[in-house]
């Protein structure tokens, strides 16, 4: 039992650009050849979530779950592998009936346990957002810029809710004049980081102002932080994303290029289903929201001048 071409396949069920998803993939895949199965169990479930019918993601996982004893899981993968036309699916339950023959008990053990309540991929005792309408955030940096933010954020009733202590759970953003390629850069440990860097040739081509331009990099940061605070299989370096599209997530050449990208702004649908399958959901919602204001109410304004 393998992943048996997930790789070469997985291409067929995306459309766009899917690198956080490959390598997604390929961190399970390394995973169970090392037979860290636990480990590329939370990651298929994850997969899973977001591409629900993909087969090429339901028989490792169902490979995974046999590994791991959960054989009623696995079956009923197997059948559903099936009506999807995957003849694996025939396969893993001959394996499975063999199993069931050879030792009786461990099949019974099997469907007295249950699975684990959550998987560290997508989870923090319960998915971030389901309760909670607001995201607290705390935003240093120079003080025009500060104000600016929080006043466009208050305008389009984005659902920030600004403190002044960085406690557990709050979303630090630093708005900073480093020389970052990106929009924005951030660190599970260290919080967001919003660099002004390249920010008044941007502006001047695109026509945003100053505080419309730092709230949308704060809620692509805010996506990001929150995810890697949700997963601790996660590093910042798996959401790197190559330039090949438009998506607001991309790693550019360069900085001045993402005034091409503020031309229309979008995210591809592989980082929607990447961060919406990793617990993120609500960020998501709040980005996708942004973004539906950003093209068709947005008209430019000096963020400065609010009351």
């Amino acid at each position: 039992m393998d992943f048996d071409g997930l790789e070469q396949n997985f291409n067929q069920d995306l459309t766009g650009s899917s690198q956080p998803l490959h390598r997604l993939m390929r961190r399970a895949r390394r995973a169970y050849a090392d037979g860290d199965f636990e480990s590329a169990l939370r990651i298929l479930e994850a997969l899973v979530r977001a591409i629900p019918d993909s087969t090429t993601i339901l028989y490792p996982l169902a490979c995974t779950q046999i590994r791991l004893g959960q054989y009623h899981e696995s079956l009923e993968l197997s059948n559903r592998l099936d009506r999807l036309g995957d003849t694996r699916g025939r396969h893993l339950r001959d394996y499975l009936n063999a199993i069931r023959a050879s030792d009786p008990a461990g099949w019974e053990q099997s469907a007295a346990r249950k699975p684990k309540a959550q998987s560290s991929i997508g989870s923090e005792h319960g998915h971030y957002g389901a309760n909670r309408l607001m995201m607290n955030v705390h935003v240093s940096g120079p003080s025009e810029d500060t104000l600016a933010l929080i006043r466009v954020a208050r305008l389009h009733e984005v659902n920030y809710m600004f403190t002044n202590e960085v406690t557990a759970g709050v979303a630090p953003i630093f708005i900073t004049d480093n020389v970052d390629s990106t929009l924005v850069c951030v660190d599970r440990s260290r919080g967001i980081r919003v660099s002004t860097y390249q920010r008044e040739g941007i502006c001047t081509y695109t026509g945003l102002d100053n505080g419309t331009f730092l709230l949308l990099c704060s809620i692509l940061g805010t996506t990001q932080w929150r995810t890697l605070s949700l997963n601790p299989l996660l590093v910042a370096e798996d959401f790197n994303h190559g330039p090949a599209c438009r998506c607001l997530f991309s790693h550019q050449a360069c900085k001045e290029d993402f005034a091409l990208v503020l031309e229309n702004p979008e995210v591809c649908p592989s980082c929607l289903a990447f961060y919406r399958c990793l617990g993120a959901e609500r960020e998501v919602d709040t980005l996708t929201s942004f973004l539906k204001i950003f093209r068709t109410e947005f008209l430019p304004h000096d963020s400065s001048s609010l009351a």
